[in-house]
């Protein structure tokens, strides 16, 4: 077997022992008496086989370089929409995001859900122009999100985020400095990225997504794209080498237009900047990486890298919550007799003469189940995502028609072509929130008529982003950390008590000056 097809799992496997043993005994097939058919059964098994297969991870690096304005308007959500398409569209569970150029200076992270991912950023900075550059992020989604423990931020071009999983994950998303910037900066660079790797437990899968505007050539790395390596590479080289780190999209054989990740808008020069680094030790785990064309809608002129690994985040199961419809049930007088008559009739059962706390639980008991039986419950509305819209979706094919056309003849025609579809796509995308705007005016204008004033406010709430605060939130990233918050918080709050009474104690039975103690004179 070749040293990919050693990579393949079990099924995998199989399936390759059936197609080698059909393609050597092809002869006694074709002139069998009795036709040999491949059934649309078996495509069936393959395609359940393989979607109900477990353990495989698609982690991605992508550059997204967002462009906050595009035509004179601003994109920045409906960049942050189409990126969250894309991670859900191709099965992207952790993405990691460079150069989002988003400032936030409340927090140094940001926890922001876009559509139904978990976007988390560090924020960006502002240079000399005071033009905002830079920053680093995750898009996770709804098992990363449910798996997260922990996001820690070690600098503006480092975060790094560990996870619950089989073996437990630690993710670093980084931006490097480019290839013209100073020394000083980039071997800062590479020593805070060291730090961050050596505070990862040993046993964790290190994943490192990264921009690290860095070319490799063969004598660092076994398939890279160009043949010789710039500072940048050095410098990532000597660090692969310290920290026994693979870049994992050059450890597979791959034609030269599957290798490059960076095409240079002025020159239309082909680049590989981005890479995926791992562990020497998970080699085996990789099943594959190499950079694709499926983000282009994005806007940006570097491609998603993307790795499949054998890997499993571990969520936990929650438990089923039933919401009940009350408003319907206090609207539905059939419904509130039958309720009325099932309580009545548990409560007929009570042993009066019993001890109140059972009785009690009994009577709850009873509630419940005359609600279980009586009170409708509500049923769960997923809420529409823009991005499925009809009219993005045709946007879109007509984005990647204008990709493929560009990328067939590199003409300014065809470039200018595929702007104008991008641009039409962000158009369509503003077309759409209007129009759900003007359908969520309609519903606070005939919630007020109704005098139905809380919903009013919801849907106010829902059009501004206004959440409700958070109560009862104990700080710490991970349960641990919330463990030890609320213990250091019951600790301050005893002393505290304790020292008020020894007060009080000491104010009690302390003589007071204007008496006397027996066999004293008063001063």
């Amino acid at each position: 077997m070749s040293p990919a097809e050693r990579n393949y799992g079990i099924g995998d496997r199989e399936l390759l022992a059936v197609k080698l043993a059909l393609e050597e005994w092809r002869h006694w097939l074709e002139g069998a008496a009795h036709p040999f058919t491949w059934t649309d059964g078996e495509e069936r098994w393959m395609k359940e086989e393989k979607r109900s297969r477990g353990g495989r991870l698609n982690v991605s690096s992508f550059q997204s370089r967002e462009n906050r304005r595009m035509g004179g308007v601003c994109v920045d959500h409906k960049i942050r929409e189409e990126l969250a398409h894309c991670v859900e569209e191709r099965g992207v569970e952790i993405l990691g995001i460079q150069e989002h150029r988003r400032v936030h200076t409340e927090d140094p992270i940001a926890y922001n859900r876009v559509e139904r991912c978990m976007f988390i950023s560090a924020s960006a900075w502002r240079n000399e122009a005071q033009a905002a550059t830079g920053g680093v992020g995750l898009m996770l989604g709804s098992r990363a999100r449910k798996a997260l423990r922990r996001v820690y931020h070690h600098t503006d071009r480092i975060l790094s985020a560990e996870f619950s999983g089989n073996p437990a994950t630690t993710v670093i998303v980084v931006y490097s400095p480019t290839n013209v910037t100073s020394y000083d900066e980039v071997e800062k660079f590479f020593e805070d990225l060291a730090t961050a790797v050596r505070n990862a437990p040993v046993h964790n899968f290190l994943a490192i997504l990264g921009d690290f505007n860095a070319r490799l050539g063969p004598e660092d790395v076994p398939f890279p794209y160009h043949d010789s390596t710039n500072r940048n590479g050095c410098y990532l080289a000597a660090f692969l080498t310290e920290h026994e780190l693979l870049a994992a999209n050059t450890i597979f054989r791959k034609r030269a237009g599957k290798r490059w990740t960076f095409r240079d808008r002025a020159t239309g020069a082909l680049r590989q900047l981005d890479y995926i680094l791992v562990r020497r030790k998970w080699r085996n785990s990789v099943m594959n990486a190499e950079p694709y064309s499926t983000f282009c809608s994005v806007g940006s002129d570097h491609r998603v890298v993307s790795m499949r690994v054998r890997l499993s985040l571990r969520v936990s199961k929650p438990s089923p919550r039933i919401r009940y419809n009350w408003r319907a049930f206090s609207s539905d007088p059939g419904l509130q007799t039958r309720y009325t008559e099932e309580v009545r009739r548990q409560f007929l059962q009570l042993d009066r003469e019993a001890d109140p706390s059972s009785e009690y639980k009994r009577f709850i008991s009873a509630n419940e189940e005359a609600t279980r039986l009586w009170v409708p419950k509500m049923e769960r509305v997923r809420t529409s995502m823009r991005s499925k819209h009809p009219e993005v979706v045709v946007a879109r094919s007509r984005v990647e028609e204008a990709r493929l056309s560009f990328e067939r003849e590199p003409t300014a025609e065809s470039r200018g072509e595929l702007n104008e579809a991008k641009q039409f796509l962000f158009r369509t995308y503003d077309t759409i929130r209007g129009e759900e705007l003007m359908e969520r005016v309609r519903r606070v204008q005939e919630a007020q008529g109704c005098q139905q004033y809380g919903e009013a406010w919801r849907v106010i709430n829902e059009m501004t982003g206004r959440k409700r605060t958070k109560k009862g939130q104990v700080e710490g990233h991970t349960p641990e950390e919330r463990v030890t918050t609320w213990t250091t918080h019951f600790h301050r709050q005893l002393r505290k008590k304790y020292n008020q009474s020894s007060q009080t104690l000491t104010s009690m039975t302390a003589p007071s000056h204007s008496e006397s103690l027996p066999g004293q004179k008063p001063p």
